[in-house]
């Protein structure tokens, strides 16, 4: 049955000018090198009569093209030969080029639509043909006319916008309208149609969302427009819902906006995006703002809106025609109070009430939340970030002059180089821990260059004797050889002098030995404006990681803890030593010959134990401190050890529906209801094998809670990225009521709470509203409960509440 060239059928070209190909599968059938029809039981069922390649499948008809005509075969049948180009195959029509126009062919009924000459645009039920006169005509797929038209005007394979006469009219698929209109524009979600010099919205089944009332349609983006009453006052559409106010653009052009009310209003963005190539996706967002009731009261205008604090907030945008992009600051009815004329980041709130803007020039301006201007600083060299802090910020001169500025109070200090120097303190504040305890911000962190120990040693009258010198070597990120002193004194160094010189300390009969390094940098504290050291009730700071609490030694060397917060000492300056190596370890305070414990809100034990007895203890929710050494656990509230389980991990404790709920590893206990359970082989979701395959966490900052409802818990497997878990609740039986699928979920203080989860299909984060029986997808800026949902996932990273 095969030519004798059987073996050279994979490099021949046919006459169709291609290469056969070896198999080819048309329904139930094969095809061998184009030619050769077998069935699935390998019979020869045909020998096609033009040797082709196909190139579309369409149900049991294989396509194949050649320069001038097509190839319609049924394998065990006749093949078709028709004159014209493949041009597309749509539904069971095929679009060829004949001559100088398209038409249709029906590969089911095997004719071409002898209308469809000419066919311009086809939808699979109707299709529109261009006339040699220049005119269209509108046909089904039965070849019934439908519409003449004098133009044709748009297509986008949805809508098209047609003219007849001097009126418009639109045609899709399913239906068309009369041309009635003056003017008419599509968009992927709205139609908008113009009457008696007004325009209407619609939407895609032209059902409408409002008359025909607004002078003018602008559009953000293809799902956000602006529908205006006249040239400044609008409602705004976005996604398929029009404003309840009418908005205004924010004011900017010639006078200065008052301050107003401090109401509640929400960032809020149109719903999607718009893509631009080279360009980060969050700049083609617009924002605005909405009331606590969802409405609408600030249109989406910006490419970024800060949030509001006490009736105002920064936002950025791109509107000026001669500016690539403005920051101004606007009050809750959108107006600027102070003009949107410095570029991007060039203005920095100060405190909660004023604002300093970067003028370019090496002159700063600050503004207080009225758009006042308070003072013009001229002459100073860029500040940075770390320089603001609270009401108080600083700018350094080209010479080195510092000036702190305090804006409420309108006083100011000069610190010149010399000052600086004299102290051998370095220039660089360290005040970028947010704080909102020092409401002043009056007091900063410098840092004390020291160059040799054991020269500063002998500076501060400090009587020692040098035992040993070693050199060590420190790795991390890059490696570098460090010195360590071993220094005997008679009496204990005052803790201010070398908090971060020393590496650790030991006490003898006789005095002390210290292990210092060669050099190292000392933190000091001063008050920004008595240019004195920080002290309280004559306790002078040494340390400090938050700005709030001030561990301090006295002149007696007795060390406490003062709470700039409250004003009054967390510890008491009565202890030889406080130690705390972590927030998650008590504070360690020795007295003595016996060591006390207090978590970071200053609870003291009762209980102590031997100074030599090195006993290690974790702190959980402010209240528990398990003693690794022995497996025991102090409550702090009732001051008493508690009866707990037998356990190998270290334990963590939470309150869930009042009761008392650890976790040992991947063990739950509800220490109240006697209930225990292993997470692993007790729960029916997880295989068996599920333990060595999944890391097994419960989220942060639920310890220190007792009005939690749910306990949020995470999993990860081990062939992800660590980043990629996967969050789900317990109750305090220990029964998971919102099972492991959510990226993130809310803190759960009721009965339900949010999570969200990242949908790969819309290439977005869907928020959902859970609980016990409980999911429902919260739809983007449709109601107050996503904005606040949103807001919160937003912020979920971040340490300002």
């Amino acid at each position: 049955m095969f030519d004798d060239h059987f073996e050279t059928w994979p490099f021949f070209r046919g006459p169709l000018g291609n290469a056969r190909i070896p198999e080819q599968t048309v329904r139930c059938y094969h095809i061998l090198y184009n030619k050769v029809v077998l069935d699935a039981k390998g019979r020869v069922v045909n020998v096609l009569k033009h040797d082709w390649p196909i190139d579309n499948v369409y149900k049991e008809y294989g396509i194949g093209t050649s320069k001038d005509s097509i190839f319609i075969s049924i394998p065990q049948g006749i093949t078709l030969k028709e004159k014209g180009i493949f041009e597309e195959l749509r539904s069971n029509y095929i679009l060829l080029e004949d001559g100088n126009k398209y038409i249709l062919y029906d590969i089911i009924t095997k004719k071409r639509l002898k209308t469809s000459l000419g066919v311009e645009y086809f939808y699979g039920k109707n299709y529109w043909v261009h006339n040699d006169n220049g005119s269209y005509s509108l046909f089904t797929a039965k070849e019934e006319k439908v519409l003449d038209v004098d133009a044709l005007e748009v297509s986008d394979y949805t809508f098209d916008i047609y003219t007849k006469g001097n009126k418009k009219g639109v045609s899709c698929i399913d239906f068309y309208t009369e041309a009635i209109f003056e003017d008419a524009q599509v968009y992927d979600e709205y139609v908008f149609l113009k009457k008696e010099n007004k325009w209407a919205a619609y939407n895609l089944d032209l059902e409408p969302f409002t008359g025909f009332d607004f002078s003018f349609i602008h559009s953000i983006n293809s799902y956000t427009f602006r529908l205006h009453k006249d040239s400044t006052e609008f409602y705004m559409l976005t996604d398929s819902i029009v404003s309840n106010d009418l908005l205004h653009y924010s004011k900017y052009d010639k006078t200065i906006a008052q301050k107003t009310a401090a109401i509640e209003l929400f960032t809020v963005r149109t719903a999607k995006k718009n893509y631009f190539s080279g360009r980060d996706q969050r700049n083609s967002y617009h924002y605005g703002y909405t009331d606590k009731e969802g409405n609408l009261k600030i249109p989406y205008q910006f490419e970024r809106a800060g949030s509001f604090v006490e009736g105002t907030a920064i936002v950025y945008g791109n509107h000026k025609p001669f500016r690539d992009n403005y920051t101004g600051v606007i009050n809750t009815e959108g107006d600027f109070i102070i003009q949107p004329v410095y570029d991007f980041a060039h203005i920095e709130r100060v405190g909660k009430n004023y604002f300093l803007t970067d003028n370019d020039d090496k002159s700063y301006t600050l503004f207080n939340d009225e758009g006042e201007v308070i003072k013009q600083f001229d002459n100073y060299e860029k500040c940075t970030s770390y320089d603001y802090k609270n009401r108080i910020f600083s700018l350094t001169k080209e010479n080195g002059l510092r000036v702190f500025y305090d804006c409420k109070t309108l006083q100011s200090v000069e610190y010149p180089s010399e000052w600086f120097h004299e102290r051998n303190l370095k220039k660089r504040l360290y005040d970028d821990i947010y704080s909102e305890g020092d409401t002043v911000g009056s007091i900063i962190k410098l840092t004390h260059k020291i160059d040799n120990t054991l020269n500063y040693l002998e500076e501060n009258n400090i009587e020692y004797s040098l035992l040993d010198s070693t050199l060590e070597t420190y790795s991390y990120r890059r490696e570098y050889d460090y010195r360590i002193y071993t220094v005997f004194t008679p009496k204990k160094i005052n803790e201010q002098l070398i908090y971060e010189g020393y590496d650790s300390l030991k006490q003898t009969k006789k005095g002390f030995i210290y292990y210092l390094k060669s050099k190292f940098n000392q933190p000091h504290y001063y008050n920004v404006f008595s240019k004195e050291k920080a002290s309280f009730d004559g306790a002078v700071a040494y340390y400090s990681d938050t700005f709030e609490k001030y561990f301090c030694v006295n002149k007696n060397n007795k060390k406490g803890v003062y709470n700039i917060t409250n004003n009054s000492w967390d510890i008491p300056p009565i202890y030889d030593e406080i130690v705390q190596h972590r927030n998650w370890y008590p504070y360690y305070l020795r007295k003595g010959n016996k060591i006390y414990y207090a978590n970071n809100k200053g609870v003291i034990s009762k209980f102590s134990s031997p100074a030599d007895s090195k006993l290690e203890g974790y702190l959980s929710s402010e209240r528990f401190i398990y003693f690794k050494n022995n497996k025991s656990v102090y409550d702090l509230k009732r001051q008493k050890f508690l009866k707990i389980p037998s356990i190998t991990e270290t334990p963590f404790f939470y309150h869930v529906n009042h009761d008392l709920i650890m976790i040992s590893g991947t063990d739950f206990y509800n220490i109240d209801k006697g209930i225990k359970k292993n997470i692993f082989s007790d729960t029916t979701i997880f295989h068996s094998d599920a333990k060595d395959k999944f890391d097994f966490h419960i989220k942060g900052a639920q310890e220190n809670r007792e009005d939690l409802t749910g306990l949020i818990f995470s999993l990860h497997h081990e062939n992800d990225d660590y980043s990629n878990k996967s969050y789900g609740i317990f109750n305090e039986f220990g029964e998971i009521i919102v099972f492991p699928v959510y990226s993130y979920i809310q803190t759960m203080t009721s009965k339900y709470t949010y999570g969200a989860s990242y949908n790969i299909l819309e290439g977005q984060i869907n928020l959902y509203k859970i609980g016990d029986n409980l999911v429902e997808r919260l739809i983007e800026n449709k109601s107050i409960e996503y904005l606040e949902a949103y807001r919160r996932y937003e912020n979920r990273n971040s340490h300002l509440k």
